[in-house]
């Protein structure tokens, strides 16, 4: 597992579990099943904030130190970008 776990998430299928990692500076990726780690992603920076899209298709990871969001694709659990909204991020919400 991680070394100084923060946030868990679930993907909206309930098929992976997404664990924050301060220390590491990573998202743990589970199997919610099996419980077995499938995939360490590199953020940068302090992992807190955590959210997944409600089509589940990617999560956002706010990374405080690093003063940014990366967009993980769940699909392949990838990075596909990095966001720069300024200092400091950490929650994150979806709005409609």
């Amino acid at each position: 597992m991680g070394r100084a776990p923060i946030r868990v998430k679930f993907t909206m299928d309930g098929r992976h579990v997404l664990v924050s990692d301060s220390q590491g500076n990573e998202v743990v990726v589970f199997d919610a099943s099996t419980r077995k780690e499938l995939k360490r992603i590199p953020v940068g920076g302090v992992p807190a904030g955590l959210l997944v899209e409600p089509s589940g298709r990617r999560a956002f990871v706010a990374s405080t130190q690093a003063n940014r969001v990366t967009v993980i694709n769940l699909e392949d659990l990838t990075v596909t970008r990095t966001i720069e909204p300024g200092r400091g991020p950490d929650g994150l919400a979806w709005a409609k």
